[in-house]
């Protein structure tokens, strides 16, 4: 979805509009493996490098010992640092300057929190001296339940899931028989999907079940857990840059499905959704934070914080850091 603003304002942001997902067991789809460039550069299995003092990633990291403090940023491309002009301003990145701490980058773009907590259960064994797991997340969850159409039958949709549902209709051309053409189905060409739609998703309940395992989990292994909601600019803010006004304004006139579905994210769903995630995160023992209300009171005419509808400048993204920093000591 690029924005011919943005890349008059911020070429670098070609980059990570060019960037590849690639298929993987369990996650669906992740970013691709060893990018090398100015802006963005991944490890052998796609988690971007934090960038402070030195490089690295919990895959590639010499000094992943118990006598140092490890804290885990999880999430999606917020989490991720689209909008960063390197991989030194990003919110893993800032969080090491500010904590003297080893902070790795965990995240996965276009991703739910299913699929986020699918991932750290991955790694999970990597880390030797877990104290703090940042999730910065939930907007995806709200924005991928209005933007699927169809829900699967207990599985949590997937923001590419019209486009699975659309694929799978026919098996003949279905999306599983090209990606293991190798293996023989028997009538095959004869048959028609079955393709189960769960009328009853709800994406409270969902999330809530997330959290829930993340409560347990933290318990098992001593670390606590701090939730920040990722921003969305129309809940972040009222004055503008004319960075920022001519970006919003190519936003309200795209006629693209994803543009479309956030006009709808008003101030009353707004508070609906914080009061639903703060409620969950107080039953579970979880810090909350609203980086929605940490950028509001930096809403200035001329602080540019937003590259787009759901990421930040490097200025925005060392505004919240410093906030979730607060949490960590």
């Amino acid at each position: 979805m690029p924005l011919t603003s943005v890349y008059k304002y911020l070429p670098y942001m070609k980059i990570y509009d060019d960037v590849e997902n690639v298929w993987s067991p369990y996650l669906m789809l992740k970013q691709k493996n060893l990018i090398k460039n100015e802006v963005l550069n991944t490890d052998k299995f796609g988690f971007r490098y934090t960038e402070s003092f030195e490089k690295f990633t919990i895959l590639d990291d010499i000094k992943n010992n118990k006598d140092e403090e490890q804290i885990a940023v999880i999430g999606n491309s917020t989490a991720f640092g689209i909008g960063a002009s390197s991989d030194k301003k990003t919110i893993p990145s800032y969080l090491t300057n500010f904590s003297n701490k080893r902070v790795y980058n965990l995240a996965l773009r276009t991703c739910n929190s299913f699929q986020e907590l699918i991932l750290f259960l991955q790694v999970l064994n990597k880390f030797n001296n877990l104290k703090t797991v940042v999730i910065v997340s939930g907007f995806n969850d709200v924005l991928i339940d209005k933007y699927v159409e169809n829900k699967p039958l207990l599985n949590p949709p997937l923001f590419y899931q019209n486009r699975i549902n659309e694929m799978n209709k026919n098996l003949t051309n279905s999306f599983f028989k090209n990606l293991f053409h190798k293996i023989s189905f028997k009538n095959l060409n004869k048959k028609k999907s079955t393709f189960e739609i769960d009328k009853e998703f709800d994406w409270k309940e969902n999330f809530s079940k997330n959290l829930k395992v993340w409560s347990s989990i933290s318990k098992e292994f001593n670390f606590k857990i701090i939730f920040a909601v990722q921003p969305y600019y129309k809940w972040s803010k009222n004055l503008f840059t004319t960075e920022e006004t001519a970006i919003f304004n190519e936003i309200e006139e795209k006629k693209i499905r994803t543009y479309q579905v956030l006009k709808n994210f008003n101030q009353e769903e707004y508070l609906k959704t914080d009061r639903n995630f703060k409620k969950v995160c107080e039953k579970n023992n979880i810090f909350y934070i609203d980086l929605n209300k940490i950028l509001k009171s930096h809403d200035t005419s001329n602080n540019w914080l937003f590259v787009d509808a759901l990421h930040l400048t490097d200025l925005g993204y060392k505004i919240v850091s410093e906030e979730i920093n607060f949490l960590i000591k």
